[in-house]
């Protein structure tokens, strides 16, 4: 009797391991990041060489700051989760929290470019619907901390944030905003993003992507990239030929914050603006405030004791 049950045992797991290949069953996913999710050194390094991610070849812009949030503008955060030293209970960083509470009946749309929660749980993706007007749009471009983990990525999708397929498209004025989960297409920027770039009208003057992940190398150094990352992003000049040269396509991108970065950087290549921004729970820390077809800084006010 002992040998059929064990038997049978046998069988049950040798046909439910198929299911799992076959169907992706739960654990599938688990299995599959299994490695990179014990063990993180397995995880492929991103080699940063600055003589060949210079930086020489973009031409520097300046985003004019502001301390008002007018009626109607669209405000975007990257690295919402602020410090790195945050804890698995850790909710918004501080500062964004008491901005949302302070601003979002002003806002059309809030727009967060990756990494919102340090340890993302449905609970807090509850309250942070909660904390906002409920008149309020928020859309999330994921990052890894957000999507990067099975279980973080099937929270997110059951939440309400985590009900559309990627990429997203709305529009702002008349000006079209795209958002990417850079974490599934591996920071590159995948044919869905441009086939939907492709389809808009061709006099239409700019485009906005927002994202997690700098879809270039060039940027690299700009983030807060440290194991995690693609070895075969394009070069500017790759990726920019992909594109209509009439037009003009802003890349926000929320994947900094780290201390020793620029709390907001923005390059120019030809038609293309990228605008790296984060936040790392510091001094300066700012995000950017889109009204009126303008990007303008906005630097966070501190926390009073």
């Amino acid at each position: 009797m002992k040998t059929i049950i064990i038997f049978i045992m046998i069988f049950v797991s040798f046909l439910y391991g198929i299911l799992v290949g076959r169907y992706q069953y739960p654990p599938f996913h688990l299995i599959k990041n299994f490695k990179s999710f014990i063990i993180p050194e397995a995880v492929p390094t991103l080699e940063i060489s600055p003589s060949k991610l210079s930086l020489t070849k973009f031409k520097r812009c300046i985003i004019p700051k502001t301390s008002v949030i007018n009626n109607n503008s669209t405000v975007f955060v990257g690295h919402a989760y602020g410090s790195h030293s945050s804890t698995a209970e850790s909710f918004l960083s501080p500062h964004v929290e008491k901005f949302i509470k302070m601003n979002s009946s002003k806002l059309n749309l809030l727009v967060f470019t990756g990494d919102v929660f340090s340890v993302p749980s449905l609970e807090k993706w509850k309250k942070l619907r909660n904390i906002a007007d409920r008149k309020l749009d928020i859309l999330i471009a994921p990052g890894n901390h957000d999507v990067g983990r099975p279980d973080s990525n099937d929270i997110f999708k059951i939440s309400e944030f985590g009900k559309q397929t990627y990429p997203i498209i709305t529009n702002l004025n008349n000006v079209p905003l795209i958002l990417e989960n850079s974490v599934r297409s591996e920071w590159m920027v995948s044919q869905s993003t441009m086939d939907l770039v492709n389809s808009i009208e061709e006099d239409t003057s700019t485009v906005l992507i927002a994202r997690h992940h700098t879809p270039i190398r060039e940027l690299v150094s700009l983030t807060n990239v440290a194991r995690l990352g693609s070895q075969y992003l394009d070069s500017i000049e790759k990726l920019s030929q992909k594109f209509n040269q009439n037009q003009k396509y802003y890349w926000i991108i929320g994947d900094s914050g780290y201390e020793d970065l620029p709390r907001l950087s923005c390059l120019k290549f030809k038609n293309h603006i990228f605008l790296i921004n984060g936040l790392g729970e510091l001094e300066g820390d700012s995000i950017l405030v889109y009204h009126n077809k303008e990007f303008y800084e906005y630097t966070l006010k501190p926390i009073e004791n």
